[in-house]
């Protein structure tokens, strides 16, 4: 590999500072973007990688190899400690999708934990016979393992999976001859990073582009550890990038973004305090995507502790099922306003449920999955409800309506959490589509210019801050 002062990340993001301006509070807030574009990285850097923390990682070959890392929100790259790291040639460091950071030699693979990192690095040492072969190359595979590429052309899935012990982690270690048969690509691509792994999301789409605000990961940072988030996002279709629009002042979890004309509201869901105090909130924040100007406007009427939000007919709808303290089922509520007025107008309510909703907008109606239950309509001209049977319930699951029909994602409570029924609403008839390229759930999907993306969301081991498009059609 070339030894220089730059090397490209595939899908790794740079802080660039781009404005600034004060918000409610009279803190300074900066917008940030995050572009697919080179980095500045250690003299004599040699491989780097980007893992699902937002942490970036180098790896530099002078006399003796040195690991540096840049963690989450910092510009300042600093050694890792390199805890159980012998002196070797190392080539390749790679980030895999479940929280560990890989390094390879022509003889030798090591493993660290990203979330215990005192534990230094660990040699991956498994009881079967490893393949005969160097170590050439290490790739991300389907489940999110690194694939290991030998000089005897084989490729070797290799797993660590971590158990808990009382207060100990027990690494079980595996591997596997990697045979191409679990192909996600011919149907879906990842076309960026969100800055960080997210969950429990929800958002809209304005002028081309998606927005979602908050969040909440357990793999965030070094180490590791839980965040809440309290930034405006926006992806940006025409340059598959994500950007930082405005930070909030509050960390918000749960909470729903809808559109409503040229700006982004933010409402209900939880607040997350410095003090680490939860609770479910009545308020809603504007931001002017453009000048990341934040304010706070009209409260909503009830606590919606994981409200969905979008904007049909020139109106933003906000629905959810209301907070209560034993989860009781409560109809399923919706609320809607316009620009300039003062008060939310209380829609007829939906069907009884409770915890969670996802959904997306088709025509002039919004498609709502109730956990566990059905899929339900709503008609904002006429006003009416209607019930949708769906084959295999489903709850958390990330929601979409693409081509005449509505895409239900993943999703918890089902064998296979990377499963997708698809709606069409013209011959009304369920049937499957191509399973996601990961078990995923509390992710979002969206459509724009007819192309549909889902991002974020976790389930099996690990978050994601993976954005997928679909790239193949069913028509």
């Amino acid at each position: 590999m070339p030894k220089n002062n730059t090397v490209t990340i595939g899908l790794a993001y740079l802080i660039l500072l781009f404005t600034s301006c004060a918000d409610t509070k009279g803190k300074k807030q900066t917008v940030k973007e995050f572009s697919e574009i080179q980095i500045a990285l250690p003299k004599n850097t040699i491989s780097a990688t980007y893992d699902i923390g937002h942490n970036y990682w180098c790896l530099i070959q002078n006399n003796e190899t040195m690991v540096m890392v840049r963690p989450a929100s910092s510009e300042v790259w600093q050694k890792e400690l390199m805890l159980g790291l012998k002196q070797d040639l190392w080539h390749t460091i790679l980030a895999d999708e479940h929280g560990l950071v890989w390094l390879a030699s022509s003889n030798n693979l090591m493993f660290l934990d990203a979330h215990k990192t005192a534990q230094g690095w660990m040699k991956f040492i498994t009881k079967n016979e490893f393949p005969k072969g160097h170590i050439i190359a290490l790739k991300i595979g389907p489940n999110g393992n690194p694939i290991v590429e030998l000089s005897s052309k084989s490729h070797v899935e290799v797993d660590v999976l971590k158990l808990q012990d009382g207060a100990d982690t027990i690494y079980k270690t595996s591997f596997s001859v990697y045979e191409n048969n679990k192909n996600w690509k011919a149907h879906w691509e990842v076309v960026a990073r969100m800055p960080g792994s997210n969950h429990d999301l929800r958002g809209d789409v304005q002028n081309g582009k998606f927005y979602m605000a908050g969040g909440l990961t357990a793999q965030y940072g070094y180490p590791m550890k839980s965040h809440a988030y309290s930034e405006l996002f926006e992806f940006d279709s025409k340059t598959q990038k994500w950007r930082i629009v405005a930070d909030l002042g509050y960390q918000r979890i749960y909470c729903a973004t809808g559109a409503l004309e040229e700006e982004l509201w933010v409402m209900g869901g939880d607040i997350l305090e410095e003090n680490r105090e939860r609770y479910t909130t009545r308020m809603s924040q504007s931001v002017n995507p453009k000048t990341g100007l934040v304010k706070n406007t009209v409260p909503l009427n009830h606590d919606l502790g994981a409200p969905i939000a979008f904007n049909l007919k020139n109106r933003l709808y906000v629905m959810g099922f209301s907070y209560s303290d034993n989860l009781s089922e409560t109809p399923l509520v919706i609320e809607s306003i316009g620009e300039g007025e003062k008060k939310w107008r209380q829609e007829p309510n939906g069907p009884l449920g409770k915890g969670a909703i996802y959904g997306a907008t088709y025509k002039d109606k919004i498609c709502i999955l109730v956990a566990n239950r059905q899929v339900v309509t709503f008609d904002v001209v006429t006003q009416k409800w209607e019930s949708i049977v769906i084959p295999r319930k489903v709850r958390s699951a990330q929601v979409a309506c693409y081509n005449d029909e509505v895409w239900v994602m993943g999703g918890r409570d089902q064998e296979n959490q990377a499963a997708v029924q698809v709606y069409n609403f013209k011959n009304k008839q369920w049937s499957d589509g191509p399973d996601l390229p990961r078990e995923l759930a509390w992710g979002t999907g969206f459509t724009i210019d007819g192309q549909l993306y889902i991002t974020g969301g976790a389930a099996g081991r690990a978050y994601s801050n993976r954005t997928f498009r679909l790239k193949t059609s069913r028509h």
